[in-house]
């Protein structure tokens, strides 16, 4: 068989080696996407702020894992209080699977000790927040409130968070109220959505007669 003088001299030349060998040696390197480590941010509540006054903690922006430690000094409840607004819900009347009004769930507010901590979002993000307290129920759900009778929610801790957007110094209308209920531990269900600037305040209260310490972890994520 004869080799034609060209295909002879190809053979050597990958044999030999050359500057386009070995292949992957010229390649661009492998995209390796970053990765964003959330900012880590620990607050502890500030007891001279006054009562019903926010305590600022200023801008955030995703990713951020914010926590705030507290303490609630008193408990307490007034289904009377006309402040705040709640939210309206539709509701069956009659019990014919179809709603017949919209009405709040809630009325009335806390009595006792209620923090209140102002956020200000530095970028889009969702937001998940989670209440988490000392003395909680043992099965994981509190006992109905129920005064002024003694029962077992007089022996236990029910703490509470809502949201609210900030109107000027204080909280304005109710934007997230999945955080009041008698869970532990409370957490504001699907996560909210919020644009840059959007101002944000988190209440903590607590309903039930025995003080507790707080732990509130608010999550901002990227949109």
């Amino acid at each position: 068989m004869r080799f034609r003088p060209f295909v002879l001299l190809a053979a050597v030349s990958m044999l030999c080696g050359c500057d386009s060998w070995p292949l992957h040696a010229q390649l661009p390197d492998p995209y390796v996407p970053s990765v964003v480590v959330p900012l880590a941010e620990d607050v502890t509540e500030d007891q001279a702020v006054a009562e019903g006054a926010l305590q600022d903690l200023g801008v955030l922006a995703a990713p951020t894992t914010l926590t705030i430690t507290g303490d609630m000094d008193s408990c307490g409840w007034d289904d009377a209080a006309a402040w705040p607004v709640w939210p309206e819900h539709p509701v069956d009347t009659d019990g014919d699977g179809e709603s017949d009004l919209d009405q709040p769930w809630y009325a009335g507010w806390y009595t006792g000790d209620v923090d209140l901590f102002a956020i200000e979002l530095g970028s889009a993000a969702w937001a998940g927040v989670e209440l988490s307290w000392d003395n909680p129920p043992p099965d994981g759900v509190n006992a109905p409130y129920e005064p002024p009778g003694p029962g077992p929610w007089d022996s236990e801790s029910d703490l509470d968070f809502v949201l609210f957007d900030q109107d000027g110094a204080a909280p304005g209308e109710v934007i997230g109220e999945n955080g009041f209920s008698r869970d532990h531990p409370e957490s504001v269900g699907s996560p909210l959505v919020f644009a840059p600037g959007d101002r944000v305040v988190v209440a903590v209260g607590c309903h039930h007669g025995v003080p507790a310490r707080y732990t509130l972890i608010v999550t901002l994520g990227t949109r």
